[in-house]
């Protein structure tokens, strides 16, 4: 739950820790803590969890980088998701919020449970024009909305009970609350995968979500979906 504090003009709310806990699978998520850099490097040195990812993953990733990588998550999601005194509609407009914040997907069952299995959350949070769709360097300087780049990825041995889609839905609940519920109070919600990637393309599509295709940049490069949601969206397919 988020913490706030407050001004006579903005309202500041703190996303760390947060948990976020399924009613209807054995998961939670959960903020990256500093002891989770075994089974953050674990997972992004599993292959099976990498093949569809961008770039170069290491084949296999020391503590020391896992240790650092989860640092500076942390520092990300310490940012404060400031928000200005609230207008007609009930809710402040975000000011300011985090880059990221990205999430444990942690087990609850049997004899693993308390395991890290997997990661989700959002990569990316940015400021984006509403008349562009480019990066707003001065959010005073014109209208913008706070777009959040949501994933999940689920160890080999966990696959195939709906945790993906679970973690998926969570986060997303999650980033669409108002801020004074202890959301990320985001305007819209993107994900982006390989197409490839057929598991997370129906992992997606159970929410609705038609991929739009991204042709490959490069002699080497993947063709890529990406996915929109805008809040309102989010909303009316909540109340179905």
């Amino acid at each position: 739950m988020a913490t706030s504090t407050a001004s006579p003009q903005t309202q500041s709310y703190n996303h760390l820790p947060t948990t976020l806990a399924s009613s209807t699978h054995p998961i939670l998520l959960r903020t990256l803590e500093p002891e989770d850099n075994v089974a953050f490097a674990a997972i992004l040195s599993d292959p099976r969890n990498t093949e569809h990812e961008a770039g170069s993953p290491p084949d296999h990733m020391e503590l020391s980088v896992a240790t650092g990588a989860i640092a500076r998550m942390r520092d990300s999601a310490a940012a404060p998701t400031v928000v200005s005194a609230p207008e007609e509609s009930g809710l402040g407009k975000v000011l300011s919020g985090p880059g990221r914040v990205n999430l444990a997907i942690v087990y609850l069952g049997g004899d693993a449970a308390g395991s890290v299995i997997g990661l989700g959350g959002f990569g990316s949070i940015k400021d984006l024009s509403r008349a562009t769709g480019e990066p707003v360097a001065d959010v005073a300087a014109e209208p913008f909305e706070r777009v959040g780049d949501v994933g999940a990825m689920v160890n080999a041995e966990y696959r195939g009970r709906g945790f993906a889609a679970e973690a998926v839905r969570l986060a997303m609940e999650w980033g669409f609350a108002p801020a004074g519920r202890g959301g990320l109070q985001l305007d819209r919600i993107t994900a982006t995968t390989r197409a490839a990637n057929a598991p997370m393309v129906r992992v997606l599509a159970k929410f609705g979500w038609e991929g739009r295709a991204v042709p490959a940049q490069g002699p080497e490069g993947k063709d890529e979906l990406t996915y929109s949601m805008r809040a309102d969206e989010w909303e009316a397919r909540s109340r179905k």
